[in-house]
C-alpha cells in the first residue's frame, strides 16, 4: 500500500454495508456493482490500488432482535477499526476511503461515519 507523492492517491479504499431492512441481503450482493466500481475508479481516477470491504451483519428473523443490534454494532465497529487501522498504520488518507451503503446499510454507515469522526479527527 502507497500513498504517492504530489498528492495523486495511489490507494483508495471502499467499505460497503449492504441494506435489507435488517432482514435480507448479505456482503456479496453487489459483488458486480464493487467490480464494476473498482474498474472506473482504477480507469479514470488513475487509482492503482482499490480495495473493496463488504460487511455482513446479523438479519431477523433469522436472528432474534437483540442478535441484530449486538450484531450490527459489531459491523460498526469492523468498519471503525479498519478505518483506524489503515489511517494509522498504513498511512491511508481518509480523503481516500468512502464509506457506503444503502436501506439498513446507509443506518449503519451513517452510524459509523459518526464514530470515525469523533475518534479520529
Amino acid at each position: 500500500v502507497c500513498v504517492c507523492a504530489r498528492a495523486r492517491v495511489c490507494v483508495f479504499v471502499r467499505s460497503y454495508i449492504h441494506g435489507g431492512g435488517f432482514h435480507t441481503g448479505n456482503a456479496s450482493m453487489f459483488a458486480g456493482v464493487h467490480e464494476r466500481t473498482v474498474k472506473r475508479l482504477e480507469r479514470h481516477a488513475h487509482v492503482d490500488s482499490v480495495s473493496v470491504m463488504s460487511v455482513d451483519y446479523p438479519l431477523t428473523p433469522h436472528d432474534c432482535w437483540f442478535s441484530s443490534v449486538s450484531g450490527s454494532s459489531h459491523a460498526i465497529d469492523a468498519v471503525v477499526r479498519t478505518i483506524r487501522f489503515l489511517h494509522h498504520e498504513w498511512r491511508v488518507p481518509i480523503r481516500s476511503m468512502i464509506i457506503a451503503g444503502d436501506s439498513a446499510g446507509g443506518n449503519l454507515v451513517l452510524t459509523a461515519t459518526a464514530k470515525v469522526r469523533s475518534t479520529l479527527l
